[in-house]
């Protein structure tokens, strides 16, 4: 598995599909973030993050996160998708990715220490059409998505508030 967001030479993105030149294959991602500021220690807010995200999948205990490998597959609770963990450091960053009609989605979440009780969390998602998207067809996809991940972005920032407010972290 691999990351998108770590840096790579030109010639990895032409691996995921031969057909696509370099400029057709980097155009066919999109990316789309957002930074919030969270009145809790790092460490509290990265296992809330956690436990939230493992809360949508069938097996896997949030508490045995140290336990998790890069490339594990977990299977949804409430569809057949599964999510792969592309990239995990220990209260730094959380990667998963899925694939959902042949278009894949990685959402990353990078948590930060500001101040001993506050906390900088970016969260991005990222999505990669089966190609290169271009013009009208290309616009409307990315203005959907826009709009889609606004909804879930004000969602995702309460639900994280709430889970970090109510967890409790001693039996990890």
């Amino acid at each position: 598995m691999f990351s998108i967001f770590k840096k790579k030479d030109k010639d990895t993105f032409i691996k995921g599909n031969s057909n696509l030149g370099v400029i057709d294959n980097i155009k066919s991602y999109y990316t789309k973030k957002n930074i919030f500021n969270i009145s809790y220690p790092f460490d509290r807010c990265f296992y809330g993050i956690i436990k939230l995200s493992f809360s949508t999948f069938k097996s896997g205990n949030w508490r045995n996160i140290k336990d998790i490998n890069v490339g594990d597959i977990f299977k949804s609770k409430v569809s057949r998708n599964k999510f792969t963990i592309t990239e995990l450091k220990m209260f730094e960053v959380y990667e998963i990715k899925t694939i959902i009609d042949d278009i894949e989605y990685w959402t990353r979440f990078e948590v930060k220490k500001i101040k001993n009780n506050k906390t900088q969390v970016n969260f991005s998602e990222s999505l990669k059409f089966p190609r290169a998207i271009y013009g009208f067809k290309g616009t409307i996809a990315k203005m959907n998505f826009n709009k889609n991940f606004d909804k879930k972005a004000k969602e995702i920032v309460l639900r994280i508030h709430e889970e970090v407010k109510n967890i409790d972290i001693n039996s990890v």
